[in-house]
Parts: C-alpha cells; sequence; structure tokens
C-alpha cells in the first residue's frame, strides 16, 4: 500500500449519506490510539487523535476521505505543544466541509485547558491555525473538555466542566465567534456557570447553524440525575438566556453522561439525550425531543416548548422542572449579565406522538409540528446501550489512568 494511505477498516452511513468510521484503522504507519475519530458532517474529512503521542502532549493527523475507494489519504499532522502533557486532541470538531477543525487539549499548563482552530488552506492540504490560542482561567479547569464547532465554522463552544475551583467544581461554558476583521476569537456573550457546588456543567455540549442556540450537560445535576439545557443568545442584552432545561428522571440516571451523551441538530429543532443509567445498568436509554412553537400561529397562542417523542397513543405527561431552576454565575470573563432563569414562556414537555400540549395559561393546545416517534424496546435499549458504553463509558475507562487520585472526577 502507498505509504500515504490508510485503509477504512469499516464503513457506516454519515449523516449526509456518505461514509462514517466505524472501526479501527488499519495498515497505517503513524503512532496513534485512535482516541478520538471525528469525521466532518459533510463525510469528506477525517482527524484522528493520539492524545498520548509525544509524551502525552498529543497529535491531531488529518485525512482526505476517498468514499468511492474506502481510502484514506493523509493531508496534515498538527502535534500539541511540547512538553505540555495537554493530551492535545481529547476533542475535535469539524466545520461542515472540513475546511475548520477545532482541536482541544483539557490538560495544558497545570489543566487550565487550551483550544485551537485550524483553516484548510489554498493548497487543499496544508491546516495552519486561526485565531489566538484560546485558554482557560484557572488550572484544574480543564477548558475544552467538551467542544464543537457550528457547521460554517463561524462559531464555536467549549466548556470547563470542573471550573470553580476548591472542590466548587460548578462548571462553565463559554461562545465564541471568529472575527475575520481581528483575526481572533471574540466571545459571545456571558459565560454560562453551574448554578450548584459540584454540578460540573459542559459534560456535553451543542451548537446550532447559525451560533445562536447552545445545549449543555450536566449529569452530576439533582442526584445525578443530570440535566440538559438549552440556551438563545439575546444579541440586545448580549447574554445567553435559558429556553429550557430536561432533567433525568431517576436518581442516578446520568443524563447527558458521554462526551456524545447529547446532541441538537443545526435548526436547534431535535434535541437527543441520552442517559446511560437510567432502567437499570447496562440499559440506558434515548430520548428525543422536538422543538414546538405555538407563538408561530399567533402572539397569544402559548410558548415554544420541546416535545418529547414516545409510542404513539401515550397521554402527555407533565414536564419534569429542574431543582435549581436559576444560573447563578461562579465567575464573568467580562461585564455582561448573568444568564437569567427559563423565560417564563418556555418549557419542557412530555407527550404522545400528536398529543396535546398545555401552555403557560393551563389551556391545551394542539400542536402544529409533526412529531418523531421513538419505541423504546427491551432491543432499542440494548442497542442504545451498547452505543452508549462504546462511545461513552469505553471513553472514559480509557483514561482512568489519569483520573487516579484526583479530584476531577470524569
Amino acid at each position: 500500500h502507498n505509504p500515504n494511505r490508510v485503509v477504512i477498516y469499516d464503513l457506516g452511513q454519515a449523516q449526509n449519506g456518505k461514509v462514517l468510521v466505524l472501526a479501527a484503522l488499519s495498515n497505517h504507519d503513524f503512532s496513534t490510539n485512535g482516541d478520538t475519530v471525528t469525521l466532518s458532517p459533510d463525510g469528506s474529512t477525517l482527524a484522528v487523535s493520539d492524545e498520548s503521542a509525544n509524551d502525552f502532549s498529543g497529535r491531531v493527523t488529518i485525512f482526505r476521505v476517498e468514499a468511492e475507494t474506502s481510502w484514506l489519504v493523509w493531508l496534515h499532522t498538527i502535534d500539541g505543544v511540547a512538553n505540555s502533557q495537554g493530551r492535545f486532541g481529547w476533542r475535535t470538531s469539524f466545520s461542515n466541509n472540513g475546511e475548520l477543525l477545532v482541536v482541544s487539549a483539557p490538560n495544558y499548563d497545570g489543566k487550565k485547558g487550551l483550544v485551537r482552530a485550524y483553516q484548510r488552506q489554498s493548497d487543499r492540504v496544508f491546516y495552519k491555525q486561526v485565531g489566538q490560542d484560546l485558554v482557560g482561567w484557572s488550572p484544574r479547569e480543564q477548558f475544552g473538555f467538551a467542544l464543537m464547532t457550528n457547521a460554517n465554522g463561524t462559531h464555536l463552544v467549549s466548556s470547563s466542566p470542573a471550573a470553580g475551583g476548591n472542590g466548587i467544581l460548578r462548571g462553565t461554558v463559554t461562545v465564541w465567534r471568529f472575527s475575520s476583521e481581528e483575526d481572533a476569537w471574540v466571545q459571545v456573550g456571558n459565560d454560562v456557570n453551574g448554578p450548584v457546588d459540584r454540578d460540573r456543567l459542559g459534560r456535553s455540549v451543542s451548537i446550532s447553524l447559525d451560533g445562536q442556540t447552545v445545549a449543555m450537560t450536566s449529569y452530576l445535576h439533582n442526584s445525578i440525575r443530570g440535566w440538559t439545557k438549552v440556551l438563545n443568545f439575546v444579541a440586545s442584552e448580549n447574554i445567553w438566556r435559558v429556553v429550557d432545561i430536561v432533567e433525568g428522571e431517576e436518581y442516578n440516571d446520568k443524563m447527558g453522561y458521554g462526551l456524545f451523551g447529547m446532541s441538537m441538530t443545526e435548526d436547534s429543532c431535535l434535541l437527543a439525550v441520552g442517559s446511560v443509567m437510567a432502567k437499570g445498568y447496562p440499559l440506558g436509554k434515548v430520548q428525543l425531543y422536538q422543538l414546538v412553537d405555538h407563538r408561530s400561529e399567533a402572539p397569544s397562542s402559548g410558548p415554544s416548548i420541546y416535545l418529547e417523542a414516545q409510542d404513539e397513543g401515550h397521554s402527555p405527561r407533565p414536564a419534569r422542572r429542574p431543582t435549581h431552576p436559576s444560573v447563578a454565575p461562579t465567575r464573568q470573563r467580562d461585564s455582561a449579565p448573568p444568564s437569567s432563569a427559563p423565560h417564563t414562556d418556555s418549557f419542557f414537555s412530555q407527550g404522545g406522538l400528536g398529543g396535546e400540549l398545555v401552555g403557560a395559561d393551563g389551556a391545551a393546545k394542539k400542536s402544529s409540528f409533526p412529531v418523531f416517534w421513538v419505541i423504546f424496546s427491551t432491543t432499542i435499549g440494548a442497542i442504545c446501550a451498547c452505543c452508549c458504553f462504546f462511545c461513552f463509558g469505553a471513553r472514559t475507562n480509557n483514561h482512568e489512568e489519569r483520573d487516579k487520585g484526583q479530584d476531577d472526577g470524569f
């Protein structure tokens, strides 16, 4: 084989209908553990990280995917900061066409954490850093633990689940926008902070296409039930405002535990969240929510809500509200006001296929949006469990040595 090429061992389907790597790479001539394997949404570009390379400074190798021939063509290799032991490549995220790659090294500089963005150059091969280094504020906060760029590559969201220090560990999530005029990443709005100690907000994060909606999880919240929080950016006030919060249903559900345990569509209309311990080990479950906006029908018709897709025929259930709805920040990077409590006309509701929705005024209203339904059978539960533990749990186990004896708790 050509030494600059790598065969994909197995193929599945990507969200654009092309290709997704399901198994390890073979016939490669470079050192990699495949700690993180990220495919661009259009299926054209692949990034494979090796966090242990260079004495745990880390390395990311980028390939072009030739879907028709099942070949990977080597493009570029990016090394982490030398002698940093930062685990560069812990998380990687592509823009839709693979033009922008964002990489994190959460253990950089005493675990302050580091995030860098790279742009593919005109030669279509070389990737060059764009903008400045984004570095966490305090030791051990692990900035960049979770990371995602939007499809356009104009915004990115990053978390520091251990932010707060001294055992507080509330967690912080920040959003950044790239300014071509300044050639720099500029923070959008205020920090979003966990409301209670040891919340570890930001276990997983997601961002919409326009960068105006973000979602984040905290699997330890409220007796390890966990929750998922969705926020919209209010430009006139330069703040992030909570749209709504979905909370785990039972003790130790661990909603949103996995690094990939929550995902939101580009238009923010669908939200999928995994609860790895729900229904008892080792089943778990995945819940799918769809945005329903009654205000699109008439200004007085009711709130925007997320409806859980369920078995056909199930009657609506009351919304599960979080124990601590307000968001009190532990710190601010700027003078922007803190994230507010959930807006009064926004909440999560759960119901059956085509069921009625109870608005803020107490009146039942019929959904005008189609609702996707999911039957959570034992078979589906087992499949979800395999996915959750393969993608989430195995990854955590791979890093047990790093966490041993530390208070990070990831």
